[in-house]
């Protein structure tokens, strides 16, 4: 797992009803141009690695967290580029908190993310109404926006908010 966590960092998130998630591949995304060594091409080729991962069985019998970040329009670039073949290479794509079944992951209770087995269909609770995985639902009582309607842009959320996770 990658991720600067140790004891003291685990004590301050369990104080803050935090959640620390850790990933096990990195893009580096946010490093292209910026870091000696690290460029566009780096990154695309670990895109290309973490998808190959995909349908070489590196992942037959369990899933990965993928770190990307959404600090500007290259980095989030970078994965649009190469979501389809993110999709077509992983049964499941989404973002760390359906996948972890943490449903309310804010402090404020405005956003709500269905359970893995809502996002994948296999719950009675499910829909096909085509609402992206992690997407907040409008309130239907005229609320303002700040009551927590969101829109979301699907692949851009999943990307930007928490990583890429996929499952196998």
């Amino acid at each position: 797992a990658l991720g600067d966590l140790d004891d003291r960092v685990r004590w301050i998130a369990t104080q803050l009803d935090l959640t620390a998630i850790l990933w096990n591949l990195d893009t580096f995304d946010w490093a292209a141009n910026v870091q000696a060594g690290v460029t566009e091409q780096t990154v695309d080729d670990h895109y290309q690695e973490y998808i190959k991962m995909g349908t070489n069985g590196t992942f037959a019998n369990s899933g990965n967290i993928v770190l990307s970040h959404e600090i500007n329009a290259m980095t989030m670039n970078f994965f649009m580029k190469h979501y389809p073949a993110i999709k077509k290479a992983y049964t499941h794509v989404m973002d760390v908190a359906t996948c972890m079944n943490i449903t309310q992951p804010y402090a404020e209770n405005a956003v709500v993310f269905p359970t893995f087995d809502q996002a994948v269909g296999t719950s009675s609770n499910s829909s096909s109404s085509g609402t992206i995985p992690g997407a907040a639902k409008a309130s239907t009582t005229g609320s303002s926006a700040a009551s927590g309607s969101v829109t979301f842009n699907g692949p851009l959320f999943i990307a930007a908010l928490f990583g890429l996770l996929a499952l196998v």
